[in-house]
Formats: structure tokens, C-alpha cells, sequence
């Protein structure tokens, strides 16, 4: 079995460092390169059947971010941080599809592989024939992408906080993203300012939070 690349300590380290930060420290920016390491760990991230069926958007312009903090509640995070990460769902799937399939149709992968995956986005356009039931199931994927720039973020030692609170719509028009996407979900990176509180966390305990299912022990 191969050597896991990150300890287990050390995962658990940043997971306990990290907070959801209110008040970022304005002086400070994000360097490219963590950056970019950042949105590599979001397009590494595991998508139902790899469609990624999402888009980021990255916002760092002080003008916009002002517009953007007014459509988000003058939420203070969305000025103060380094950059905002946009997660838009994208509930038409079709053309990612197809892009998908001719790329893995040129680099070699198996034709039986491809043809499920074509059966599978065929159901998919079928069942989810209400929009927001597309839109949710979109969502969901940019969701769980979050979690990865967040741990990641951690990782490098970048805070960060996850917001919701927002007007989709306004978002929307503000930076420009056209009918096939729909604001989720945004993720503030930057570095937390000495005047944010950092508070103790509060998680239920692991016997409260999980139930082990074991069928042997029946």
C-alpha cells in the first residue's frame, strides 16, 4: 500500500487551526501560487461521474468586491479578504458531457467506460427535467469541491470561510455569468486580521456525530 503523501496529524492539525474567519487581515494577499494551488485542489475534486458540472469564479478586484458586499448583505469578509472563489452550479450538463467524452475518447480510456458514461448523462438529462432539481444537483458537487479548497487552504496555512447569505441573482449581474450558471456557494481566502476573534470550536462528540453499522454483530 502506498505511503499516504499528507500524516494524518497533520491533517487533523489544519482542520483544528481552521476557522471560519469574519474579519481578514486587508494588507495581506494570497500569492498566486497558493492560489492556483488552491483552485488545482478544487478541479482535483471528486464530482458525480466527473462532470463537474460547476464554474469558480475568482474575484480579487476591490470595485467589484465592493458590489458583491452589497448583494451579500454587507457581509465584511467579502472586502476583506485576498479573494472571493464564486462556486456556480452549472445545471446543463450536456455540452460538458460531450467535451468530456471526446477527451476521454482521445487519451485512450475504454469504450466501455465512455458509453456508461454517456447512458448515465442521458438518464440524468431526462430524470432532472425540473431546473432546480438540476440546479440542487449541481450545487451539491460544488459543495463538496468547497470542502476540498477549504482543507487545502488549511494546509497551506491560508484562512478561509465559507458563505452563503448572498443574492444569487445579483451576483450574478454583477459579474456577468450568463443564464447557464447560478451563484451556490462562496469561499473568502485570505489571512485573518489580529482584531478577529478566534473561538474555541464546538463539534459533537464522534459517538454522538457517528453510528458504526456493523451487519456482522447481527
Amino acid at each position: 500500500m502506498a505511503k499516504a503523501a499528507i500524516s494524518a496529524d497533520s491533517i487533523l492539525r489544519a482542520l483544528n487551526w481552521r476557522y471560519a474567519t469574519k474579519s481578514f487581515d486587508t494588507s495581506r494577499t494570497v500569492s498566486s501560487e497558493d492560489l492556483n494551488t488552491i483552485l488545482e485542489a478544487v478541479r482535483l475534486a471528486p464530482t458525480s461521474y466527473g462532470f463537474q458540472p460547476f464554474h469558480v469564479t475568482v474575484v480579487s478586484d476591490p470595485v467589484t468586491k465592493a458590489k458583491l458586499r452589497k448583494a451579500a448583505y454587507e457581509q465584511e469578509q467579502i472586502t476583506s479578504a485576498s479573494h472571493i472563489l464564486v462556486f456556480s452550479a452549472r445545471p446543463n450538463i450536456r455540452d460538458r458531457a460531450s467535451n468530456l467524452f471526446s477527451t476521454l475518447r482521445r487519451n485512450g480510456a475504454p469504450e466501455e467506460i465512455v458509453a456508461k458514461l454517456e447512458k448515465f448523462s442521458k438518464i440524468t438529462n431526462l430524470i432532472r427535467t425540473v431546473t432546480f432539481s438540476r440546479t440542487s444537483w449541481a450545487a451539491k458537487q460544488a459543495y463538496v469541491a468547497l470542502g476540498i479548497a477549504s482543507l487545502t487552504a488549511a494546509e497551506l496555512g491560508i484562512d478561509g470561510c465559507p458563505m452563503e447569505g448572498f443574492d444569487p441573482g445579483k451576483f450574478a449581474r454583477i459579474l456577468r455569468l450568463g443564464d447557464d450558471l447560478r451563484p451556490a456557494v462562496l469561499f473568502a481566502v485570505g489571512y485573518r486580521s489580529a482584531s478577529d476573534k478566534v473561538r474555541p470550536k464546538y463539534r459533537l462528540p464522534l459517538q454522538q456525530l457517528v453510528t458504526w453499522h456493523d451487519v456482522t454483530a447481527s
